[in-house]
C-alpha cells in the first residue's frame, strides 16, 4: 500500500547500476505486482517530460547528476502517489544557471512529470 500512495525521493537517488533509467523508473510498478504494458508507456511518457526521452537505455553511471536526480523524481512518482516525499532532492550539486534555484528545478520537475 506504501507503495500506491506515497512516493520517495532520496537524497543520494539510490539508483541501481545494473538497471536503465527506464528500468529504474519501472522498480515501483514491479514492485506493485509486475510490469506491463500500460506501465512502461507510463514510464517513457515521464521520463520523455523532463528530458530523458532520449536517455530511457543508459545506465545511471551514463548518466549526470541532474539526470540521476530526474530519474529518481520520475520513479517516486511512478505509481502516481497522493504523497511525495523528498530527502534534500535539491542537495545533488546541479549545473544551473546562477539565477535558477534548484528547488525551482524540482518543482518543474515534479510538474512535468504528475500525473
Amino acid at each position: 500500500m506504501r507503495n500506491q500512495t506515497i512516493g520517495f525521493v532520496f537524497q543520494l537517488h539510490h539508483l541501481l547500476p545494473q538497471c536503465t533509467a527506464l528500468e529504474n523508473v519501472l522498480l515501483p510498478a514491479l514492485a506493485n505486482g509486475g510490469i506491463f504494458k500500460e506501465h512502461q508507456e507510463r514510464a517513457r511518457r515521464l521520463l520523455d517530460r523532463v528530458g530523458l526521452g532520449t536517455r530511457l537505455n543508459h545506465f545511471s553511471g551514463q548518466l549526470s547528476g541532474g539526470e540521476r536526480q530526474r530519474v529518481a523524481v520520475v520513479r517516486a512518482l511512478m505509481n502516481a502517489p497522493k504523497l511525495l516525499l523528498a530527502d534534500e532532492p535539491t542537495g545533488v550539486p546541479m549545473a544551473l544557471p546562477p539565477r535558477i534555484s534548484r528547488s525551482f528545478c524540482l518543482n518543474s520537475i515534479v510538474k512535468k512529470a504528475w500525473p
